[in-house]
């Protein structure tokens, strides 16, 4: 690379350039924001030879380039200069950012004197300025979904918007009906218009509805925080068939066969009958906690279980040590056959350790059910996840065959009881539950352990513990980081408040892990230069010290039924400041409890959180209260621990006939 030009002029001082001539060689007309330009042109001089041209765009380097493509036409103009036949250069220039950009050539010319090795000046030979619009495709792409199949599509991309990015929706449709909203502020490797901190999360993704057969157009729109919507060039492509079976008929006989004899040489020991709990994973998540505080005050009751789970963590070594048998099934049934080896291994584990029924505490259970079901067993089945049933297993498993997840609703329709903590979860499963299976109960915590914390902790000790500014304004965003609940989102929310508006914030993250989402919001956070005003923490179970160090709990996730750290909190006395997604809307009320904004939308979460803000400590303090309140009268955890110990009580009678 040629040195740099100097700071105020690579030509300041130098004589006029007598026998130099050139021109730039530039795309006529306007260029596309967001996209490379190819920059080229021809450069000679009468006497001096030319080695080299460096090309600059509003004065930063963005190329260089050897003289060395054939100009016929300048050597006609030119027979008798250095160098005869080459004449030409070109150089391939980044994608502009800005609404007009000035491209300057240098030519890099040798000594007066002839000698090659002696260096010349950079002499500045030609110039112009581009006027820079916006089209369709330089507000983004949308990537290539490969193989579409009917059903639900994953659609990921690429977007941005004048003034910053507030959402992107998704749709099928021509027209401006049935527009779906899709996740933004997401990791994107490279996009061509980055910047700065903001723009390098420009990835987005959502889904949408595939017909059976025919094409498919994918429409994308950005929609900046002006309001302004901005369409990305739409994707088309043919639908295929889909594979509706990955296991020949004769083969799934033979595997059913092999359930039953295998079954059928298992002796069930006449004691101790247990409930078989499934869960999809042994970390600290809410749902594994809720599940946890469950078996803990129904052993206290004289139940037993044994566990089948998806993928360990570190609650197995806490339920083996408690005698509670474990056993971890595996990774995604990725066919049919995988499939049934798990049922049969479950089974095989349930008839072991004398199961009398079936307790499925998340939607990746769905082998512990069928296991459950083909021996007979009632089975139960706690659904934590607000998503619609198609967009879940694409959102979960990527793809899974129809034959996997149709013998898997099956067992869901099948379910002696769906249990759902919020009535807007139990909408969604309307087509997918009768009715009177369909179980509405409230989940709660142990107000217990958390008033008998409050007596012996104040906010003042907590802050100063973990290390946080005594008289900050200090809003605290719990849970694992992950893009389900838009950490990203909340904290690019945050950076694009006026620091003279957020002087004296504190937003701490708690969650942090080593996946790469989280790794983005480290960077983040450090290219934004807002590293002083964030505090991010690892994923701990000593949670109660940050709830009350907060001042105010934060929550942009996209879907949530009702989560355990929102009851935490408030049950702590703070006031929750959220999404107001499914379950979120109902147990928040906007300035009664908390603060509540649209989904998926920047612009929202940002509003929300200058609200924040700019309420006084007292009433946050007066919601905190209310929010308290709410949350004993409501969410008592011995409702939920009451209900499935009748349950399970009448299974338990059952199986003593």
């Amino acid at each position: 690379m040629p040195p740099p030009p100097a700071a105020d002029g690579p030509d300041k001082g130098a004589r006029p350039a007598r026998g130099l001539h050139g021109r730039l060689d530039v795309p006529a007309g306007a260029v596309e924001l967001g996209t490379e330009l190819l920059i080229g042109g021809w450069v000679v001089h009468e006497r001096l030879r030319i080695d080299r041209v460096l090309v600059t765009v509003d004065d930063e380097i963005v190329g260089h380039a050897r003289v060395d493509v054939a100009r016929p036409d300048v050597c006609d103009r030119w027979p008798d200069v250095v160098g005869a036949t080459h004449r030409g250069w070109s150089v391939i220039v980044p994608p502009v950012a800005s609404e007009e950009v000035t491209v300057r050539a240098y030519a890099h010319v040798e000594g007066g004197d002839g000698d090659p090795a002696r260096l010349g000046p950079w002499i500045r030979f030609a110039e112009a300025t581009l006027p820079v619009v916006a089209t369709g495709e330089s507000f983004g792409r949308i990537d290539d979904p490969g193989e579409i199949r009917p059903g639900v599509l994953r659609v990921s991309g690429a977007a941005r918007a004048p003034g910053g990015l507030t959402r992107v929706e998704l749709s099928t449709v021509a027209g401006d009906a049935a527009w779906v909203r899709a996740r933004h502020t997401l990791p994107y490797a490279q996009p061509p218009w980055a910047t700065d901190a903001e723009e390098r999360l420009a990835g987005f993704a959502g889904y949408v509805r595939v017909p059976s057969e025919g094409t498919l157009t994918i429409r994308a729109v950005a929609v900046g925080t002006d309001g302004r919507r901005h369409e990305l060039t739409p994707i088309t492509a043919v639908v295929v068939e889909p594979d509706v079976s990955t296991a020949a008929p004769e083969r799934l006989t033979t595997l059913l066969d092999r359930f039953e004899q295998r079954l059928g040489r298992l002796a069930r020991p006449a004691s101790p009958a247990r409930i078989l709990v499934a869960t999809h994973a042994l970390d600290l998540g809410g749902a594994q906690l809720y599940l946890l505080l469950l078996l803990e005050r129904l052993r206290e009751r004289g139940l037993e279980f044994c566990i089948v789970s998806r993928a360990t963590g570190p609650l197995q070594v806490e339920l083996e040590t408690a005698d509670v048998p474990v056993l971890v099934f595996g990774t995604t049934p990725s066919d049919r056959e995988v499939l049934e080896g798990q049922v049969l291994a479950i089974a095989e584990f349930a008839a072991e350790h004398g199961v009398v029924g079936c307790l499925a505490n998340s939607l990746p259970t769905f082998p512990a059910v069928i296991a459950a079901q083909r021996l007979g067993l009632p089975t139960a089945w706690a659904i934590h996840e607000s998503f619609d049933l198609d967009v879940f297993w694409t959102e979960a498993y990527g793809h899974l065959p129809a034959d996997v997840t149709g013998v898997a609703e099956e067992a869901l329709a099948r379910c002696d009881e769906v249990v759902f903590e919020a009535e807007s979860t139990r909408q969604l499963y309307a087509d997918r539950v009768p009715a009177d299976r369909r179980i509405l109960v409230p989940y709660g915590v142990d107000a217990t352990a958390i008033d008998a914390y409050l007596s012996d902790n104040s906010q003042a000790a907590a802050r100063a513990t973990l290390g946080l500014a005594p008289d900050a304004l200090v809003l605290a965003c719990v849970g694992t980081v992950e893009a389900r609940k838009a950490q990203l989102s909340l904290v690019r929310a945050f950076a694009r408040i006026p620091p003279d508006r957020r002087r004296g914030v504190q937003l701490v993250v708690v969650g942090m892990n080593a996946s790469s989402y989280a790794q983005s919001l480290r960077l983040f956070v450090a290219d934004a230069g807002i590293a002083d005003a964030i505090v991010l923490v690892e994923v701990t179970r000593d949670i109660y010290p940050w709830y009350l160090a907060a001042d105010v709990l934060m929550s942009a996730s996209d879907v949530e039924s009702v989560p355990r750290t929102m009851l935490e909190a408030m049950l702590l006395g703070r006031p929750v400041a959220a999404t107001a997604a499914f379950g979120v809307g109902e147990l928040v009320t906007d300035g009664g409890t908390g603060f509540l904004c649209d989904p998926l939308d920047l612009a929202a979460l940002q509003s929300m959180l200058e609200r924040v803000m700019a309420t006084p400590r007292v009433d946050l303090a007066a919601m905190g209260g209310a929010a308290r309140k709410h949350v004993a009268a409501t969410h008592d955890p011995s409702v939920y621990v009451d209900h499935f110990e009748a349950r399970f009580s009448t299974w338990l009678r059952r199986w003593a006939q």
